[in-house]
């Protein structure tokens, strides 16, 4: 029975929550998880799957549909999570199982999304490799061919897990609150950069109801703010008469980053691919080395926005001669 999933979902993957007058009138979802009760055989599993992807389909959003397989497993891991994920393909091909892990020959044809620690994508000089399986980008070349999808994620491993980071740890793309806000931001440069399809973020609200008030302290992990992109704005501590989040200054630059992102992708549709290649190589030559200052990246902002008005203006003329 879909009627409550899709009273709470669906405005979300059809793009209606946001209309005239809003900001962004007509955003949807990009994507939706596939979710199965915990604690069931592969038989009591196996109906789920199918119905899933029917109701998916039904809807024209099955693009967006993943199943969250497996979190970060070791390699002690892959028999059991290539039997669950071959047993889900079963149940229904059309099953995009996800996992968070480096491209290995023991879970080809059973990822269909894999998502690598950042971490993973890169081995810095002088360190040893970090991760079980590390993977450079060129390796998913045939399984992108092959229509698998590449996401991405940081997370405490980026930046040191319940310890004081260390000289590995330093210049990775991160989310936390110490973080310079340019390292809040430069992910969606490698994104474009690198052709990452999507990002995946653990929790927006890992502190609330830990204890601590998530307005005194965000320390989880390791981290400032890990898991936490969002403050609780209770009337006791904003005023008012109802709880809103309150969005964090660094949800705000991850939105710079995405929208950094997308004069990126303006620049690769206009032609401007030299120039976007140029800027995104010149501000982030490697995922553990980019440039620090704003006004680096301000410059090549403007850099990109000028030569698309430019394009623009011109593409304008063109048109306007064409109809006289």
């Amino acid at each position: 029975d879909w009627t409550n999933y899709d009273a709470e979902v669906a405005p979300f993957l059809n793009g209606t929550v946001l209309t005239a007058g809003d900001p962004l009138p007509g955003a949807a979802a990009t994507t939706a998880d596939l979710r199965i009760p915990p604690g069931l055989t592969e038989e009591q599993r196996k109906p789920y799957f199918p119905q899933w992807i029917e109701h998916f389909r039904e809807k024209n959003w099955s693009a967006r549909l993943f199943y969250y397989l497996w979190d970060e497993p070791t390699r002690t891991m892959y028999d059991e999570v290539a039997g669950q994920g071959r047993a889900a393909h079963r149940a229904d091909p059309a099953v995009r199982n996800l996992v968070t892990v480096a491209r290995n020959h023991a879970l080809e044809g059973v990822v269909d999304i894999w998502v690598p620690l950042i971490n993973c994508l890169a081995t810095k000089p002088g360190f040893p490799p970090y991760c079980d399986e590390s993977a450079p980008r060129d390796a998913y070349r045939a399984e992108s061919a092959a229509g698998k999808g590449l996401w991405w994620y940081q997370s405490c491993a980026s930046h040191g897990c319940n310890i004081i980071g260390g000289e590995y740890f330093r210049g990775w793309p991160s989310y936390m609150i110490d973080a310079s806000p340019v390292g809040n931001r430069i992910f969606q440069w490698f994104a474009w950069k690198d052709g990452i399809e999507g990002e995946l973020y653990f929790n927006m609200d890992e502190s609330f109801g830990r204890g601590p008030d998530p307005w005194e302290t965000q320390l989880l992990f390791g981290g400032n703010g890990d898991g936490t992109l969002f403050y609780p704005g209770k009337p006791s501590r904003i005023g008012g008469d109802t709880d809103i989040p309150i969005e964090s200054i660094r949800l705000k630059l991850i939105r710079e980053g995405l929208e950094d992102y997308e004069y990126l992708h303006l620049c690769e549709q206009a032609g401007l691919t030299e120039l976007a290649t140029r800027v995104a190589t010149s501000m982030a030559p490697s995922l553990y080395q980019w440039d620090h200052r704003p006004e680096s990246l301000y410059a090549y902002r403007r850099q990109m926005g000028e030569a698309l008005n430019r394009k623009s203006g011109h593409l304008s003329s063109a048109a306007s001669g064409s109809s006289r």
